[in-house]
C-alpha cells in the first residue's frame, strides 16, 4: 500500500497544496491505554485538511490483529511511563517488525519531553517520536509530512536530551569520539544519510549497494562512534560536524 502522506508542509499544516490529492486518506492505528487520549488523538486527526481513518486500540495485541487486516499507513504507539507498552516487550517487537516489513511507519508517543522511557525506546526500531504533553494537530501533521519525506520526526526538546546524552557518553570515554577519524568514505556517506533520517532500504538505494551492505556500514559506524543506536549516532554527527548537512 503506497503511503499517502504529504511530500511537503508549510508551518506544520498539510493539505491539497502540500502533496495531498482529493480523495486521498491516511489510515492510522492509535494504540493508547487511556480512552480519553485515544479519542483526543482521533479528533486531532480529523482536524487535518485531508481524510484520515483512525483505528483505536487499547493494547498492542489488538493493534497487531488490526494491522494484519487493515494495512495501516502509520501506527501511533503510546509507550508513556506508567502505560502498558514497552518496545522491548515481545508483542511490541512483533508489531514493529510486522510494520517494518509492511512499510507501515511507527510513531512512538511519550508522555513528556523528559519521559524516562525515551532512551529505552530510541534504541528500538521506530520511525519517529511524538510528545503527548501539549500535542496539537499541527504537530501530528508535521510528523506525518516528515515521515513521508523520509525524515525521522523528533521534537526539539528530545533532540536536546539526545545531545546531552552524547556529551555524557563522550566524557566517559573520549577516545571513542575521535571526530569520526576512523570512518571510511563509504561509512561517512552512510552516516550522512542516517542524519537525514533514511532507513536501510533507502540508503541502499541511494548508494547503489545491497541492504546487507548498509547494515554492515551502520554496525561499523555505531562501533567506531561508540553509540548504542543510529539515533544517537546521528545526534553525535550533527553536534560534532562529522558530516556536511548543508
Amino acid at each position: 500500500m503506497a503511503p499517502k502522506y504529504p511530500a511537503s508542509c508549510v508551518d506544520g499544516q498539510i493539505g491539497p497544496d502540500n502533496g495531498w490529492l482529493p480523495g486521498d486518506s491516511v489510515r492510522i492505528i492509535i494504540v493508547h491505554a487511556n480512552e480519553v487520549m485515544r479519542a483526543g488523538l482521533a479528533a486531532m486527526l480529523e482536524m487535518l485538511p485531508v481524510r484520515t481513518e483512525a483505528l483505536l486500540c487499547e493494547d498492542v495485541q489488538s493493534a497487531a490483529e488490526l494491522a494484519e487486516n487493515e494495512d495501516p499507513d502509520v501506527i501511533i504507539l503510546s509507550v508513556s511511563t506508567g502505560g502498558k507498552v514497552s518496545l522491548k516487550d515481545a508483542q511490541a517487537k512483533a508489531l514493529t517488525a510486522r510494520a517494518s516489513a509492511a512499510g507501515t511507519k511507527i510513531l512512538i508517543l511519550l508522555s513528556s519531553a523528559d519521559d524516562e522511557k525515551f532512551f529505552e525506546n530510541v534504541a528500538e526500531p521506530c520511525d519517529g517520536i511524538l510528545v503527548e504533553q501539549g500535542i496539537t494537530s499541527a504537530a501530528i501533521g508535521e510528523a506525518l509530512m516528515r515521515l513521508r519525506s523520509g525524515d525521522m520526526p523528533i521534537p526539539s526538546a528530545l533532540v536536546r536530551e539526545l545531545l546531552s546524552e552524547v556529551r555524557s557518553l563522550r566524557d566517559q570515554d573520549d577516545s571513542h569520539f575521535a571526530r569520526g577519524s576512523h570512518l571510511t568514505p563509504r561509512e561517512f556517506e552512510t552516516l550522512k544519510l542516517l542524519v537525514q533520517g533514511l532507513r536501510n532500504k533507502q540508503i541502499a538505494r541511494r548508494l547503489g549497494i545491497s541492504e546487507h551492505g548498509v547494515k554492515r556500514h551502520v554496525a561499523n559506524i555505531l562501533a567506531k562512534l561508540n553509540c548504542p543506536n543510529r539515533t544517537m549516532a546521528a545526534a553525535l554527527a550533527i553536534r560534532e560536524g562529522l558530516v556536511d548537512i548543508s
